[in-house]
């Protein structure tokens, strides 16, 4: 058992900001739930360089191309994760294992400055990707018992944390105690990673541009 990232064309793996790219972004997803199972990215024969090259860290074997008539039935547009069930031999993916449903979050939670998405919710942590759309801000915020922290996939924004107020771009981390004051701002797209505690909704809100309390 494992996970699958399907990468369908080579537009996915295009540059967004400074480098960033959907696969990137996806892969951080995937790797930051640190699975104990093995991650394989699936994609067409004359993609199986491009991407080798879009994430190095991946051992080459993991990278499997198939042929472009097998890929056409076999995956959709774009780039998803999928769960994985079976092995490939000589480069060729089983179809068994497409057959398995995609991957799905745990919980979407709509938000006035953009989503968040649970793709880990158990009893001892708490994995999110947060989306914060560009001009928006999180509110000004803390918690009493949640211990959090948060790395930045892609965008770019200001965190407040405490007194202080640091820009954040790629590659960015920062983990707050309960207690800290914070607050984070998008002046780009901002995707995040978050893994905390399980106490999802310990926040106290001091300042909010939405009203909220």
């Amino acid at each position: 058992m494992g996970f699958v990232v399907q990468v369908a064309s080579e537009d996915a793996l295009q540059p967004l900001i400074s480098g960033q790219s959907h696969f990137s972004v996806t892969m951080a997803w995937v790797l930051a739930a640190k699975p104990p199972q093995p991650v394989t990215v699936l994609c067409s024969s004359d993609l199986t360089d491009k991407v080798r090259q879009a994430c190095p860290s991946l051992p080459a074997a993991s990278v499997i191309g198939i042929p472009g008539r097998m890929a056409l039935g076999a995956m959709g547009d774009g780039l998803s994760v999928r769960a994985w069930e079976g092995s490939a031999e000589d480069g060729y993916l089983p179809a068994g294992p497409l057959a398995t449903a995609a991957a799905a979050p745990e919980r979407v939670v709509e938000k006035p400055w953009g989503r968040e998405i649970w793709w880990a919710v158990t009893d001892r942590y708490l994995g999110k990707l947060i989306e914060v759309r560009s001009g928006h801000s999180l509110s000004l915020q803390y918690h009493r018992r949640k211990l959090e922290t948060l790395w930045v996939v892609a965008g770019y924004g200001r965190f407040q944390i405490g007194e202080d107020e640091v820009a954040a771009g790629p590659g960015y981390t920062v983990t707050l105690k309960p207690g800290t004051v914070h607050r984070i701002s998008a002046q780009v797209d901002l995707q995040l990673i978050e893994v905390s505690s399980p106490e999802g909704d310990d926040v106290v809100r001091l300042e909010d541009r939405y009203g909220r309390t």
